[in-house]
């Protein structure tokens, strides 16, 4: 069956969306901010299980990916369950993705292929740290027909960080000493470095999301490197602080800190102001367990997490689609296909009766 590919038809049609991370860490606790910027703030945040068995959507032409998750964790969804722009893992592993207009991605080869975004969710389930993604470049690789040019900002439980970008078909990655500064915006991390020696305009081609790409990275990375455990705001709020002095009006949808150290998240939305807190440890990552959802669009004041179900799944990409008029066109098919893609996963535990 051919591959559908919600987030392609996304940025075919809307030139991309720009984002802001960086990461943070004193004496007690790692942090990891993020920005997503993009024109719509509805989502679901989802508890992905241990011991789930999932193969990879990807076209026929592609030697299929079989895994299982070792670890849960927690995403941030706009194109469905398994499909996530970034998260946590039970390992305390971030990923976050962000808008790159250079990325290649590898041509076909001997390896098992991959859609970016699930990508992501495979790295989450089965990688305790950054040199576990690194790794597996060697077996896996991001199909090339993925759409969406994205490169990567990621951060460990032992406070290492890294940028992970596909430039010319190959991963680069920039980490340890070589990573000056541990930020990344929507241009190549170099390019970004180089613009903190030598200030420059910004490229008139960029878009609307992406325009202020090398302002952000300068902003931010001058605010990361003053913070000090003798400022007066704990680090949660001065990452909240780097994340409101370079969010961009009007499309700023996500602010998110992910308290590594803690295992927690907090989080506001552009429709919510109000900064609410999930603690990870108080969540059942068992299989064992039906996979629960937060939606975005009705959790104003509280975190209430729900039982997942298709429908719900179907109702937020359609959600997303039906809310901006260059996507209204896509058909219910091609938006049920990625839907119903979780039922293709399997419970390894007995105990599961259901999803």
């Amino acid at each position: 069956m051919k591959e559908i590919n919600l987030l392609k038809e996304i940025v075919n049609r809307t030139n991309g969306f720009g984002c802001t991370t960086f990461a943070l860490k004193d004496d007690n606790q790692i942090v990891f901010g993020r920005n997503f910027d993009f024109m719509i703030d509805y989502g679901h945040i989802v508890v992905n299980k241990r011991n789930v068995s999932k193969t990879a959507l990807v076209p026929p032409s592609e030697k299929q990916l079989k895994w299982t998750s070792k670890v849960g964790s927690i995403t941030f969804n706009q194109a469905g369950r398994e499909f996530p722009y970034g998260g946590i893992n039970e390992s305390g592993l971030v990923i976050e993705q962000l808008w790159f207009d250079c990325t290649q991605y590898p041509k076909s080869d001997s390896r098992y292929g991959i859609s970016v975004l699930q990508w992501i969710q495979y790295q989450l389930d089965v990688s305790e740290n950054i040199n576990d993604v690194i790794k597996s470049d060697l077996t896996v690789r991001i199909i090339d027909d993925s759409g969406a040019a994205l490169h990567f900002f990621l951060t460990d439980k032992n406070g290492d960080s890294a940028c992970i970008e596909f430039i010319e078909s190959e991963m680069k990655v920039t980490k340890g000493k070589t990573l000056n500064v541990s930020v990344l915006t929507n241009n190549a991390y170099s390019k970004s470095i180089e613009h903190l020696d030598n200030p420059k305009k910004e490229e008139s081609n960029q878009n609307i999301f992406t325009g202020s790409s090398l302002q952000r990275f300068e902003q931010a990375a001058k605010l990361v490197n003053q913070y000090s455990q003798a400022n007066s705001l704990d680090i949660i709020e001065y990452s909240f602080k780097i994340l409101d002095k370079v969010k961009q009006p009007n499309f700023t949808q996500w602010s998110i800190v992910y308290d590594i150290s803690n295992l927690e998240i907090h989080f506001k939305t552009k429709s919510n102001s109000k900064v609410l807190k999930i603690q990870m440890k108080s969540l059942d990552f068992s299989s064992a367990t039906p996979c629960m959802i937060l939606d975005l669009a009705t959790s104003k004041n509280s975190v209430n997490f729900e039982k997942y179900s298709i429908d719900k799944n179907f109702d937020l990409i359609n959600q997303v689609f039906d809310s901006l008029d260059m996507l209204k066109d896509i058909p219910k098919e091609m938006r049920a296909y990625s839907a119903n893609y979780p039922n293709t996963t399997t419970f390894n535990d007995e105990k599961e009766k259901s999803r």
